[in-house]
């Protein structure tokens, strides 16, 4: 969705010499799978409730779909179509269409992004997910924050502070990396226990070696 910034939700106001446009992603998460004209009648509806709830008047709304029959075209969203000026209180609606296969853009990528994300979280341990209202819960307590915000600001280490390491040959032509502590305040913020690495090497054979954080005080670097 992009509307113009208004002063007292977005901190900037937009003017006709200085626009300012805000883009939001609206997602609506349902366990009703039909998706037919009356689940797009009542995001409709949400997405107005959404911009009375931040004090934004819309006289004109433009909407861009795509070519789906059952959501936008059949002759009942036509007919629900007639009804959102009164329905919604804009002066104008207009819809869209893109040509087939060309409606792909940033909202698909974030649509991406959640499901991928909640994947991943699944396929962790961290959460299960059986239904709608799981991913809802999900996304609230998990993607409600933009991510940055999340981070620590890392420290770039001098160095003059990073230790030397000894390096020894085993049997097995694998090289073994002796540290005393290799969770030091240095790079703590950058690797978490358990974790695996991929670390750039010299050797002719191979790329790169494979490096897993433990809390011992020695890495064991493996050929794969």
């Amino acid at each position: 969705m992009h509307r113009h910034a208004i002063l007292e939700y977005d901190g900037v106001d937009s003017t006709e010499e200085f626009p300012e446009i805000i883009t939001e992603h609206f997602f609506v998460i349902s366990p009703d799978l039909q998706h037919d004209n009356d689940f797009t009648k009542y995001v409709q509806k949400k997405v107005k409730e959404y911009l009375d709830s931040i004090s934004y008047t819309v006289d004109h709304m433009h909407e861009f779909t795509d070519g789906c029959s059952s959501q936008y075209k059949s002759r009942h969203c036509l007919g629900s179509l007639s009804t959102a000026i009164p329905d919604f209180g804009y002066k104008t609606f207009h819809r869209n269409f893109f040509e087939t296969s060309h409606a792909k853009g940033p909202q698909d990528a974030a649509g991406g992004f959640i499901k991928r994300q909640a994947d991943i979280s699944v396929l962790r341990g961290n959460t299960v997910i059986q239904n709608a209202k799981d991913l809802f819960t999900f996304c609230e307590s998990s993607l409600k924050k933009p991510r940055s915000a999340l981070f620590k600001k890392r420290k770039i280490p001098d160095k003059k502070t990073i230790k030397p390491r000894e390096i020894t040959q085993t049997s097995n032509e694998e090289e073994v990396a002796q540290d005393t502590d290799i969770l030091s305040e240095d790079i703590s913020d950058l690797v978490s226990i358990n974790s695996v690495v991929a670390v750039k090497t010299d050797d002719d054979n191979f790329d790169y070696y494979l490096m897993k954080i433990s809390k011992g005080s020695r890495i064991e670097f493996s050929r794969e």
